[in-house]
């Protein structure tokens, strides 16, 4: 009886091992789609925004609109970041990018003026399967031929203090929003910041039904500093949007 109870278990055994043989023979696994952990490379991208030149902060965007949904990263001044995954694009893959740019107000001390650049042409990098590939970031400088006191951009700027009054920004009849602030209504103490296209004048602007001064300089490519008083729009001064000029030091 002992005999025929072994041989018994014995075959149960067999016919186990048998039937969990699919489960248990790892000869085949590339047929079988099951891939051992690290035989096979991925790729990666990283984003580069180091150099001599690279003195500010940079977004990077997967479309030229720049829409947050597209927002891939975002790279200090002067940093690099961590690798990551990526698909393959032999044909090349073009990468969208903005700069922060910070100017010192050293006319009302309000802190530093804060403008995105958005660079006109796409960064086009080819990506190849199983490396790892960096995608350069341009300098700022490298956007003017290397003049570091050209304007980097046609657009002008207005920087209007309340002075012990508060105002609204008019163009025609339109209430403006300022580019630092949700609220079209300024609060006395508070500085806003206005952006006009290349194309705009002062003409078409006031506060509080005040026309800005006739002699008010107006440049492309440059900041100008008013304050308003409730009664009167002062010109105070006027800054280029250039490489030198930027508050480096953030």
């Amino acid at each position: 009886m002992r005999k025929i109870f072994l041989y018994g278990a014995l075959g149960i055994v067999l016919l186990t091992a048998a039937g969990c043989r699919d489960y248990l023979d790892f000869s085949n696994e590339d047929e079988k789609g099951i891939k051992a952990k690290g035989t096979q490379a991925e790729t990666f991208i990283v984003f580069d925004n180091r150099g001599a030149d690279n003195i500010v902060p940079v977004k990077i965007y997967s479309n030229a609109n720049r829409a947050e949904g597209d927002h891939i990263a975002t790279i200090p001044k002067n940093s690099q970041s961590s690798p990551q995954i990526w698909e393959p694009a032999p044909n090349g893959y073009n990468f969208y990018i903005s700069y922060d740019l910070y100017f010192r107000d050293d006319i009302f001390s309000s802190g530093n003026i804060n403008i995105t650049y958005p660079l006109n042409d796409a960064v086009s990098v080819r990506i190849d399967a199983a490396k790892t590939t960096p995608v350069l970031i341009p300098s700022l400088a490298s956007k003017t031929g290397g003049d570091k006191d050209a304007p980097l951009f046609q657009d002008k700027y207005l920087v209007i203090k309340a002075n012990g009054e508060g105002f609204q920004l008019r163009r025609g009849n339109t209430n403006i929003t300022p580019i630092n602030n949700t609220a079209t209504l300024i609060n006395a103490g508070e500085t806003a910041v206005y952006r006009l296209s290349s194309s705009e004048s002062l003409v078409s602007y006031s506060i509080s039904g005040k026309p800005f001064p006739d002699d008010a300089p107006l440049q492309n490519g440059y900041i100008f500093f008013f304050s308003f008083n409730g009664s009167t729009i002062s010109y105070r001064d006027s800054k280029a949007i250039t490489v030198n000029n930027l508050n480096a030091t953030l």
